[in-house]
């Protein structure tokens, strides 16, 4: 099981996504998890777009990827609160200020025993997981 970052979910609605991505995404797809934090990061770079058809499309594309994804969304539970508090004191100690999002995306994939795919592999080192970068194949 992996659980995608938002910079991965992004890729695949550029106009142009990287052909790495892609492939690394058409391999893993039967192992492929979306998380409730991802989920609200997503919409909340959409909502901020101008309104428009671009919008519009992508806003289409999210949807269709929530509703297809289904019983493989990761919800920030309880379990996951609780390895928050240990990743959030683990990189503070470590000198790293992470985004509460990140800090959430990560607990989340070790409450439930997730790898973790993400292009910002440097941000998650240390905490135990096994990190994956598309981009690198």
């Amino acid at each position: 099981m992996i659980l995608v970052d938002t910079n991965v979910w992004s890729e695949a609605f550029r106009p142009r996504p990287d052909e790495g991505v892609r492939a690394w995404a058409a391999a893993n797809a039967d192992g492929m998890w979306l998380s409730t934090i991802v989920i609200g990061e997503l919409l909340s770079g959409v909502a901020l777009m101008p309104h428009g058809k671009r919008r519009e499309a992508i806003t289409a594309g999210y949807d269709e990827l929530i509703a297809s994804y289904g019983t493989r969304i990761a919800a920030f539970d309880l379990d996951a609160a609780r390895r928050y508090g240990e990743v959030l004191a683990f990189l503070e100690a470590a000198g790293r200020n992470p985004g509460t999002a990140d800090a959430q995306i990560a607990a989340t994939a070790l409450a439930r025993g997730m790898a973790l795919a993400t292009r910002n592999i440097r941000d998650f080192k240390g905490l135990g997981l096994t990190l994956i970068d598309p981009w690198q194949g």
